[in-house]
Formats: C-alpha cells, sequence, structure tokens
C-alpha cells in the first residue's frame, strides 16, 4: 500500500518524513507497516533505559533516573496472558488485600429490648374493612397471636404480639388507643412462659369477657374491654412447649420461696364436666352454638362458636358470658336486637330472641342458670393469693418464683442470694433485697406492693424505665430491669399474681 501525503495526498516515497510537494511532516498514522511503541528514555542522554532494570545503561546505572516516554521503533517486551505487566521505572505493585472474612452468625442481643419504648413514627396498622359474605382474616399472619381492636361499621385493626412486653394505652405506649375514655397507661400485655397475661395498670377498670379483673391469662376469644374500646385476642397456630416455667435458683426455697405451680388449678374448664348449667342458642330449631361455662362469641370470625353470616354481620358481633345473675350478652358494635328492641347488654332467659343483622337465634337454658359464675367465685375464695416474680426475657427466660408476704429476699448473681441470676452477672447486681407487703383487706391484697432496696451500688436498678437510686416499690404489671436506664442489660422480670387460677 502506498503511502500519500496526510494535507495534499501526494504520494511519498517510502521512509520520506516530508511531503516534496508541499513540505508538510508525515504522521504515524501514514506509516502503518511500522508500530509505534513507547519506550522510557535517559533524561540526562536520550538513550533507551534497560527494560528489565529500568537503568540508563550509558550515564548511571547504579541512580534511578527520571524517565520520558518518547517515540521508537523499538519493540517493548509484552507480559505473557496471566501475568501483571510491570512497566520499568514504575512503583512495585503490593499484594491485593485479602477479602475480609465472613461475618459471625447472628446472636440474639438482648440489650437491643427497650420495654415499653415509642417507637419513632409508629405506622398505624390498616384497619381491616368487613368483607362481603364468608369472613376471610385477609392481611393476618395465623402463626401469630396479636389483639384485634373492634371498630366500628364491622372493621378491626390488628396489633401482632412479637415482643414480650406491651403497654396499652392513650399516650405513649407501645398500643396506642384513641379512645379519651381509656388510661394513658391502662393495660400490659405481657408473655409469660407460652402464656399472655393482661394486667390492669391504671385507676380505671378492665374487663374481659364481662368480668372486672386485676389480672388475666388470655385465651382465644377472650374479649378485653377498656374505656369503650373492645380487643379481641387471637392466639396464632404455632406450637407451644409444654412446659415453659421452672423454679428460679438460689436458697430461698429453704426460706419459703416457692415456685409456681401450673395446671394444677381447678378453672372453668373443670366447671364445664360438671355440666352445672347450659346455654344454647337456636336457629331454626337447630344448635347454632352452646356452652356450659365458658364464654360465646358469636359473629363471621372462624374463631366464632356461633358461626353468623349475612350482610350487616361483624367479624365479632355479640359476645356471651355467664355473670353471677345468668348468662349475658353483649354488644360488640355490630348492633343486637332484643326481642325487637336495640340493646348493648343484657340479661337472657329462656325464650329470649336475638337478632344479628337479619338472623334471628332463640335463646335455650337448662340447670342452674347462676351455678357457673358461683363455682367460679367459689373457687377465687378458696385459693390463697400469691404474687410472682418471672423473669420474661434475657438468659433466665422462664425462671420464677412466688414472693413470701413480710420475708425479705435476696436477688442477684452473688452466691447465696436467695433468688440468683448468675448468667447476668455484668447487670445484675450482687445483691438486691425485695420484700412483698403482707396485705391487711382484700384491697391490699388486689394491689400487692414489693418493697425494692439496694444493698450494693451496682450500675443501676430500673423499674418501668425508671432508674432506682436506693429504694423504691413495685406494683402488678412493673419491670424490672438492671443497668443505666439507656443502656439496661438483658434480664427483664415481671411482677403478678399467681398464675393458680387466673387461667379461667
Amino acid at each position: 500500500m502506498a503511502m500519500r501525503c496526510p494535507s495534499c495526498q501526494a504520494p511519498l516515497p517510502d521512509g520520506a518524513k516530508f511531503c516534496l510537494k508541499c513540505g508538510a511532516a508525515t504522521s504515524p498514522s501514514s506509516r502503518p507497516d511500522k508500530p509505534v511503541v513507547s519506550v522510557p528514555t535517559c533524561v540526562s542522554c536520550g538513550t533507551a533505559l534497560d527494560p528489565l532494570s529500568g537503568r540508563c545503561p550509558q550515564c548511571n546505572p547504579a541512580a534511578a533516573p527520571t524517565v520520558r516516554a518518547t517515540s521508537s521503533t523499538t519493540a517493548v517486551p509484552r507480559a505473557s496472558l496471566g501475568e501483571r505487566e510491570t512497566l520499568p521505572g514504575a512503583l512495585p505493585s503490593f499484594p491485593t488485600p485479602a477479602p475480609p472474612p465472613p461475618p459471625l452468625p447472628p446472636t440474639e442481643d438482648y440489650s437491643e429490648l427497650r420495654f415499653d419504648a415509642v417507637p419513632a413514627a409508629p405506622p398505624a396498622p390498616p384497619a381491616t374493612p368487613l368483607p362481603a359474605g364468608p369472613f376471610v382474616s385477609s392481611g393476618l399472619d395465623a402463626t401469630r397471636d396479636c389483639l384485634l381492636e373492634l371498630q366500628p361499621g364491622g372493621r378491626f385493626r390488628p396489633w401482632e404480639l412479637r415482643r414480650p412486653y406491651y403497654s396499652v394505652g392513650r399516650e405513649g405506649t407501645k398500643i396506642i388507643l384513641t379512645d379519651p375514655h381509656v388510661s394513658r397507661r391502662h393495660l400490659a400485655v405481657v408473655r409469660v412462659g407460652t402464656d399472655w397475661l393482661a394486667i390492669n395498670l391504671s385507676d380505671k377498670r378492665l374487663r374481659v369477657n364481662g368480668w372486672e379483673v386485676q389480672q388475666k391469662t388470655l385465651r382465644s376469644g377472650d374479649v378485653l374491654r377498656l374505656g369503650h374500646t373492645w380487643l379481641v385476642f387471637i392466639a396464632g397456630t404455632l406450637p407451644r412447649p409444654s412446659a415453659p416455667l421452672r423454679p428460679m435458683a438460689g436458697t430461698g426455697h429453704a426460706t419459703g420461696l416457692v415456685p409456681i405451680s401450673v395446671g394444677a388449678a381447678a378453672t372453668l374448664d373443670s366447671v364445664d364436666e360438671d355440666e352445672l348449667a347450659r346455654f344454647t342458642l337456636l336457629a331454626g330449631g337447630r344448635p347454632a352454638g352452646s356452652t356450659s361455662g365458658q364464654p360465646l362469641l358469636a359473629g363471621g370470625h372462624p374463631i366464632c362458636g356461633v358461626p353468623l353470616a349475612g350482610i350487616g354481620v361483624a367479624p365479632f358481633h355479640c359476645l356471651f358470658s355467664w355473670m353471677p345473675d345468668g348468662p349475658h350478652f353483649f354488644d360488640l358494635g355490630g348492633g343486637v336486637l332484643l326481642g325487637g328492641a336495640p340493646m348493648n347488654q343484657g340479661r337472657l332467659h329462656e325464650g329470649h330472641t336475638l337478632t344479628f343483622g337479619g338472623q334471628t337465634l332463640t335463646v335455650c337454658l337448662s340447670g342452674d342458670p347462676c351455678a357457673p359464675a358461683a363455682e367460679r367465685l367459689r373457687l377465687a375464695r378458696a385459693t390463697t393469693p400469691a404474687v410472682s416474680l418471672t423473669v420474661i426475657y434475657g438468659p433466665h427466660l422462664g425462671e420464677t418464683a412466688v414472693l413470701p408476704p413480710g420475708h425479705p429476699v435476696v436477688l442477684g448473681h452473688a452466691d447465696g442470694a436467695d433468688l440468683h441470676l448468675p448468667e447476668d452477672a455484668d447487670f445484675v447486681p450482687p445483691r438486691l433485697e425485695m420484700c412483698l407487703e403482707p396485705s391487711k383487706d382484700e384491697e391490699d391484697a388486689r394491689t400487692p406492693v414489693v418493697r425494692l432496696r439496694v444493698l450494693e451500688v451496682y450500675r443501676g436498678v430500673v423499674v418501668n424505665r425508671q432508674p432506682l437510686s436506693e429504694s423504691g416499690t413495685m406494683r402488678l404489671g412493673d419491670v424490672l430491669q438492671f443497668g443505666p436506664p439507656k443502656a439496661v442489660g438483658p434480664t427483664a422480670l415481671l411482677l403478678h399474681n399467681d398464675l393458680r387460677l387466673d387461667a379461667w
């Protein structure tokens, strides 16, 4: 291929550096037969540097001269495939750092838990509308325990129970209700063993299935009343261990401390076996639902013992419960007609008719209608009240003990403590004295008080996120933790009533 001038395109002889016609210099691109390679040269004499040592072979082989790149036809050896090419005079390359080791598997960090802390801008769970036709709990995790806040129009707002402790109230709580008749901190819902406890924290009333209570072990289908708000507890489908609670270690059992005994108490389930009375609802002459002691729900939700369907039927429409004077009904917001007249609640008698969204049921009673509630009160009077302290979070989860009235006990990580918690010695104080005040009457028994006294100064004692200086008190539903208020340790203990009769 003949070379031509890049300016006038005149033919050029081989090896010409200038055009004989216009005098323009030839460019490297016009001579493709000889590739141009940039070779480092010595800045002093211009001699090409040794490609292996990178030094000038003429002027100063021992020095490390500054190099400059010039155009030359001298070929430079290239690195073979798979090798790193090192230019002469370049800085030596450093080895590539090793990749970081894979992260360790996550471990449970108990310190992340903050009881009763309000999350920043908590997203309000969406209210589930009443579907047309059979009720389907869409959007809910059936494996999770939850509280359903009933709302007008057959809707409800679900609150899933994922943490061990929830406060319920109007302000500064994890579950916030807009009802002005609810206290600021009205209720605590706490996981104790495999069960959830509902504990009243306020001076206002807490009703479960129509009964005023201070504490109640929740069963699926229980209906709670706070102010003008209805809450329904729904148990998830996850399996639960059979023996979750165990005695707390220590020497206190020799001085009167006894562990909680679950399952040996009489409950309303045992009353059902005696068949003292039976309440039945008939639809068209056929039984639609029946009970002989337990509360009964009517509505479109699958958990309801009285299934209802049709337009105007709410998922949880009505509650039936045995009261001291017989069975009562409680309208949960769906609207109930008793004998054709709208009623919110009332005593039921043989032959009464109830209408729910166009569906009419007839009441049928057998036996003594006052017997189930009378048996419940008899069992309650025969049971000695007791106050328990249970670990609801941390390495000692599930350890529990009943506090003896009027007898001080020592809790701590020190050897010889009545209630021994050695697994959290970094936060649990060596010795903390606890004393349950003896109750003088029935009112004192309903609101027990435990006196606390720090025997050895340590990292701190916190009750309901409030630091304790030297002494203080605990009441039902209070949570005891250790360490600074903003950096508490993993262990958390709950003060509650004994579970021997609380199950029903």
